[in-house]
């Protein structure tokens, strides 16, 4: 297992994914073509991961959370925080794009809305003690960011 959790059979499917993601300009893909593409057995996709949503998923986890980790060492701004997670996609956006131009059940949109979300909410909680107002402000800062990252995506990332 690596630092993040993930064992090496977890990391070759997470790089096989984004691979055929890069090549295909789209997320929409089987399992079954997966598997064949990494050398692995649907069984042993199984064993590491519930779905296809939950292999970008922990992409994204790992991207954004690495990204994290080092704004908070380096005690970045939220401007140079967002920045370097703009960055950080663009330096891949031949996985980023396609990804975020999905917006089906279990989307990268509704992911970064989510885990947005949380992060709003373990920032702002000794300031906002209101639950409703929390939860409205959340979503509200949670959405733009997501859509205005997914709007950049659209537009190639320039």
């Amino acid at each position: 297992m690596n630092e993040t959790g993930i064992s090496k059979t977890g990391e070759q499917i997470e790089h096989c994914f984004m691979q055929l993601v890069r090549e295909r300009k789209s997320v929409r893909l089987h399992v079954t073509e997966l598997c064949e593409y990494a050398g692995i057995s649907r069984k042993t996709f199984y064993n590491h991961f519930a779905d296809l949503g939950d292999v970008l998923e922990s992409i994204y986890r790992q991207t954004v959370d690495s990204v994290l980790l080092e704004c908070f060492d380096r005690h970045y701004s939220t401007e140079e925080f967002l920045l370097h997670i703009y960055r950080t996609f663009q330096a891949d956006k031949e996985f980023f794009i396609p990804a975020l131009r999905e917006n089906t059940q279990n989307s990268f949109t509704e992911m970064m809305i989510s885990h947005c979300r949380r992060a709003f909410n373990s920032i702002f909680c000794d300031y906002i003690t209101d639950e409703d107002e929390m939860d409205y402000l959340s979503y509200k800062y949670a959405a733009l960011n997501a859509l205005l990252v997914q709007k950049w995506g659209r537009e190639g990332m320039q």
